[in-house]
């Protein structure tokens, strides 16, 4: 990224508190006029092990992405709050779809509540619900999905 000199005095004093700068720092920037985006390798991002940011699971990563969009969403008078909280809820979404995923069901329900609120268009009705429904009645799930699967599969047959 290259940026123009000059273009504002001092970090805001929330900037320090931010786990990534990146982003508050495009913000910031964009803030101070026009700005362009060259659609071209110009650079290499080496990923590793002990690196800051790819050491952090996905879990990790998005929940520090939320600390910033919050910040990012006051400093700019909730201007853009619809695409940022969308944005936001869909990254609730992902944690609680994550959770679900790797069967660590402690705090699913905080995210799915999360993503309900900031109810994001992004996020497939259906499979939020399933997902609600598979943790709020295991049991039932459980069997229900595996009837369901064998009647969809039952379905096919004699269609084909």
């Amino acid at each position: 990224t290259v940026y123009r000199a000059n273009l504002f005095d001092s970090f805001p004093e929330w900037y320090n508190r931010m786990p990534f700068g990146d982003w508050a720092l495009h913000v910031l920037n964009a803030e101070h006029g026009p700005f362009r985006y060259i659609n071209q390798n110009m650079a290499v991002y080496r990923i590793h092990d002990a690196g800051v940011w790819s050491r952090l699971g996905r879990r990790e990563q998005i929940l520090k992405m939320i600390v910033v969009a919050n910040a990012i969403n006051v400093h700019l008078n909730f201007r853009y709050a619809n695409v940022i909280q969308n944005r936001i809820g869909y990254w609730h979404y992902e944690i609680a779809t994550e959770l679900s995923r790797s069967g660590k069901h402690h705090g699913i329900f905080v995210h799915l509540l999360q993503a309900l609120r900031h109810m994001n268009k992004e996020i497939p009705k259906k499979d939020y619900l399933r997902l609600v429904f598979k943790h709020s009645f295991p049991w039932l799930y459980s069997h229900t999905y595996w009837r369901l699967q064998r009647l969809s599969r039952a379905v096919r047959r004699q269609r084909a």
